[in-house]
Parts: C-alpha cells; structure tokens; sequence
C-alpha cells in the first residue's frame, strides 16, 4: 500500500524541502571536502556534495522541459567547483529546483523512475534525498542529526513507498523471510503544533519476496520505537539502532532485510 503520512502535500514538501536547503548549505559549508562520509564510504564530503547538486540540477532539467521522458544526466550542464567551495554551488542548485517545482502543480506530467509520473513525485522524493545527504555530512563530522517530526515520518513512509517500487524493479534485494515490521515514533507535536496520532505508526509486511504496509499499530516480529528522526535514520541505514535512541524488540535481523529492501 502506499499512502504517505497524509500530512505533507506537493506546496509542503516544496516548503520543506526549502528549509533542508538552508540546512544544507550550512553543512557544507562546516565539513572539509576530503571529510570521509562513513555513512556512503566510497565517497569524501566533495563527491557527496557532487553527487546531490547533480541530482538537484538533473531533475530541474525535467521540471522545467515538463519532460515525460528520462534525461540523461550526461546531457545536464553541472559546472561543479573546481575551488572546492560547494555552498554556493549547492544553493544555486537548490534555488533553481524549488523556483521549479513552485512553478509546476503537483500533479503535472513529469518522467519519475517510480512509475508515479507526476511532479508531486518529485518534490517529495528531493524533500528526503536533501535531508538524508545532508544527515550523511552532520553525522561525517560528529554531529547530531534531527528534523521536524512531520518530515522524518514522511522519509519513512516514502522510503517504503519506494522500496515497493524497487523491489518491483528489482532494484533491491527481495525480503528472504515472512514476516510483520511495527515502526513506531514515540514524538510529541511537532514545532508547527502537528501531531503525528496513526500516521508516526507502521505496520510493514514481508511476504513472498515483497513488501508491503499501512499506517497503524500492531504486534510485529520485529518493533522500532523512537523519534521519527532517530527511526528514518535507522532505516536509512545511517545509524545503527545501537547507536540510536531506538528501542528495539523482538527479531533484529529482520531490520537488516526490511533496510535491503528499502535502499538502493
């Protein structure tokens, strides 16, 4: 099933997605480009900040050219830094996709790789590619990594979201056991007042080489409790619950086949 949290819409995302830009910024801004970034080990802080101003330039390519077909990113003109100041490049990126996508309804065609060919597919999906890159800098240089409540649970659901669609690709590795994942964030009201109630819940089934999930609660073989930014990050695969403020019950080597599952 795929549902979403129901509480972040295209203009929200966009909204979002803003903020995680400044965050971002100053976060390259923080991190000496040779950084090792444990969390994507092949990659020093430059190729991280490389890679995600690239995406950013390349999915502006198709929002702006309403695109319905793929572009090869070869063919986006990217002028990366060649002084290793990567802050003003990535907010220059980040300008032109929200100028984008606050150009373009939600549900205007535009090629995705999910299959949901619409641009409201792509302001979520670079709402949670900002946020989860720019956890990889804070976390490469010690630091904590947090966001509002609203936006961590939205990571998680679209993160399932797109696991369906991996597996479906097969993008991903198949879960190789049956089983029931609870996720569960334990967050009061977020900074804007916004409660969380059933949609900081999940309930994730693992069958037949497939995923699927709804919101709500349940008994699972294997539980998660903790704040939604501890949780999207474990799921992430960018904490290790040891590590993490996650509490967690019952089979804990289903999480290393739901996170399979879910990442590339």
């Amino acid at each position: 099933m795929t549902e979403g949290t129901g509480l972040i819409d295209h203009h929200g995302a966009i909204d979002a997605l803003e903020s995680a830009l400044q965050r971002l910024v100053d976060v390259a801004d923080r991190v000496p480009p040779a950084t090792p970034i444990p969390t994507c080990p092949e990659w020093d802080a430059a190729q991280l900040w490389e890679h995600l101003g690239s995406v950013h330039r390349w999915v502006t390519a198709h929002l702006r050219e309403r695109s319905i077909e793929p572009i090869s990113r070869r063919s986006i003109r990217i002028d990366a830094p060649t002084d290793d100041r990567w802050s003003p490049w990535l907010a220059q990126g980040g300008s032109d996709l929200v100028s984008s996508l606050r150009s373009i309804g939600a549900s205007a065609p535009v090629w995705t790789w999910s299959g949901d060919n619409t641009a409201g597919w792509w302001s979520r999906r670079q709402l949670h590619e900002t946020v989860v890159h720019t956890a990889d800098g804070a976390l490469a240089i010690g630091e904590d990594f947090s966001v509002d409540p609203v936006v961590a649970a939205d990571g998680i659901a679209e993160l399932l979201d797109n696991a369906i669609v991996r597996l479906g690709l097969g993008a991903t590795t198949p879960p190789p056991t049956d089983a029931t994942v609870h996720i569960h964030a334990t967050d009061g009201p977020s900074p804007t007042g916004v409660e969380l109630g059933d949609h900081g819940e999940f309930m994730v089934e693992l069958r037949d080489g497939a995923l699927a999930w709804t919101h709500g609660h349940g008994k699972g073989d294997l539980a998660l409790r903790g704040s939604a930014s501890e949780l999207m990050l474990v799921l992430n695969r960018r904490r290790r619950p040891d590590d993490a403020d996650v509490e967690v019950f019952g089979e804990i080597g289903l999480l290393a086949d739901l996170t399979a599952a879910a990442n590339a």
